[in-house]
């Protein structure tokens, strides 16, 4: 150990010539070419190498500084698990030297949905549920239901329209029909346009 064998980098790049897998990428001769560049790139600045006392002092309150911030404080180190079905956990935190290196998290696992989704648009069936199993049938989608459009014309001041929007289907049961009406001054209704409601 000695300072002709100091070399400075970053965390990540110090690291990383550390790693056992990589090391054949960063000879000696590659890093002392490494240090000479360092050297003449800091000596072409004119700076000189003394450390003041200033810089002693500031590096002192620094250090205190980043002690201080670990009183009283809780520290979790621990990876966190998954949040959603068939996540993975997160890997284990670390607090170290640069050669430290952290947990890696957990893969995440499969999820299979054998719920079928209900329809998203007006009229569309449901969709089945699925099934797991030799020899195993999985259920029918539902039908559509009728989309109906139309224009309605004709009406007279006064007159009042009536509009039901049927249910849609839940748990295998059909869904209402929807229908559009005339009110008459009687109260009676004529009918003007229905759509059927899906079948199961």
């Amino acid at each position: 150990m000695s300072v002709s064998n100091l070399l400075a980098l970053c965390r990540e790049h110090s690291a990383e010539i550390d790693d056992p897998k990589k090391e054949f990428q960063y000879p000696p001769s590659l890093l002392r070419e490494w240090k000479t560049q360092q050297l003449a790139t800091y000596d072409a600045l004119g700076q000189g190498w003394s450390v003041s006392e200033s810089d002693v002092e500031a590096l002192q309150q620094r250090i205190e500084n980043f002690e201080n911030t670990f009183v009283n404080t809780t520290i979790e180190l621990g990876g966190q698990g998954g949040n959603a079905p068939g996540a993975g956990g997160g890997g284990g935190g670390v607090l170290g030297s640069s050669n430290s290196v952290g947990g890696k998290g957990g893969d995440g696992g499969h999820t299979i949905n054998l719920n079928g989704k209900p329809g998203t648009a007006p009229g569309a069936g449901g969709g089945a549920s699925g099934v797991l199993g030799d020899g195993a049938v999985a259920g029918e989608g539902g039908s559509g239901g009728e989309q109906v459009t139309g224009v309605i014309s004709g009406l007279q001041p006064g007159q009042v329209l009536r509009i039901e929007v049927g249910e849609g289907g839940v748990d295998g049961r059909e869904g209402g029909a929807s229908s559009v009406s005339l009110v008459n001054a009687d109260g009676s209704l004529t009918p003007l346009l229905q759509a059927k409601g899906g079948k199961p």
